[in-house]
């Protein structure tokens, strides 16, 4: 029941467990799991239409593969495209070979209903990740049915046990290690890795969020939501559209450029702008000036340097005494350079 609620993929594995519980003969329960999806889901909605937002956030519908599939794929639905992409990552095969070895389990254990039930309801949701799902992103978006189907498997053969030889039983026991070892690969780096990124996130995005609320104590406009807006008195624009629906739908509509980040950065108060220039093409302004690029060491954030440009609505003055002030109290690993006064 909470699955949907922490994140919205979790919605396949909810829909197929109450499929699951009912063919169990629970039905009630099924029901009234159904039930409360149905509501908080419903009342959610009914918050973002109140306020004139999408039903779905913008995160969402930016960043689900459905919403933003290229045309490289010719005029295929964007569900097989989908479904391609899964194919082709290193993600998605780890997932379908998973969602193989379970079902191969399935076959074996076909005259017992309870284990067959099991099995399918989390083939369902292997399927409907492989369909609409997405990968990577620190893997947050899959890690959560790739644990389904790897706690599945174990469940599964340990219902087959009975049934195998002691040799057969020692080829199992085998292959399942390496197959579950190939699956977890990813995941193991990633938690090994999670330290440095939490690293990573104080010494960039922690440090902006420093200048923003204690050093300059103005409105800002930044590409990467998050520490930044958090707790910050002043308005904190973003130019990327998670957190914007002006700018998600002039992006999606393939209508977004140096024109109208200007215009949205004067209709804020906006008089600096802390960005990742990779992630803006076509430029930025001509009205802007960059001030300042934050340089730092990064494993795991999509750009390590982060240019800050000041517009026509700053004090010049103002804004190099911030930067000069928050210089000298950023970590030693970082790096300020001011370039323009």
């Amino acid at each position: 029941m909470l699955l949907p609620l922490i994140r919205f993929e979790g919605a396949a594995f909810a829909c197929a467990a109450i499929a699951g519980f009912a063919l169990l003969g629970h039905r009630r329960f099924a029901a009234s799991a159904a039930l409360v999806i149905v509501m908080s889901l419903a009342g959610y909605f009914a918050l973002m239409a109140s306020r004139g937002l999408p039903l779905l956030p913008s995160s969402v519908l930016l960043k689900g593969y459905l919403a933003n599939l290229d045309e490289s794929a010719g005029n295929l639905p964007a569900l097989v495209k989908n479904m391609m992409r899964s194919i082709t990552s290193s993600y998605g095969l780890r997932l379908i070979l998973l969602g193989l070895a379970l079902a191969g389990c399935a076959s074996w254990l076909r005259t017992e209903r309870k284990a067959v039930v099991v099995c399918l309801t989390v083939l369902a949701a292997i399927a409907a990740h492989l369909v609409f799902g997405q990968y990577g992103w620190f893997n947050r978006y899959e890690v959560y049915i790739m644990a389904l189907a790897a706690a599945a498997l174990l469940w599964a053969i340990a219902q087959l046990r009975p049934c195998l030889s002691a040799l057969q039983w020692s080829v199992t026991k085998v292959v399942l290690v390496v197959g579950l070892g190939v699956a977890a690969m990813p995941y193991a780096t990633t938690a090994l890795v999670t330290p440095i990124a939490a690293s990573d996130i104080y010494e960039q995005q922690y440090q902006m969020a420093r200048f923003a609320q204690s050093f300059y104590r103005r409105a800002v406009a930044v590409n990467d939501l998050g520490l930044v807006a958090y707790g910050n008195r002043h308005y904190a624009l973003d130019l990327w559209g998670l957190g914007s629906e002006q700018v998600r739908k002039a992006r999606t509509a393939g209508q977004y450029g140096p024109a109208e980040m200007a215009a949205l950065a004067s209709d804020h108060g906006v008089g600096l702008v802390m960005i990742y220039d990779a992630w803006f093409p076509k430029g930025v302004p001509s009205t802007w000036t960059k001030v300042a690029v934050l340089r730092t060491t990064t494993v795991s954030l999509s750009q390590r340097d982060v240019a800050f440009y000041r517009t026509s609505l700053a004090d010049a003055a103002e804004v190099t005494a911030a930067l000069e002030a928050f210089k000298a109290t950023i970590p030693p690993r970082d790096r300020l350079d001011i370039i323009a006064p």
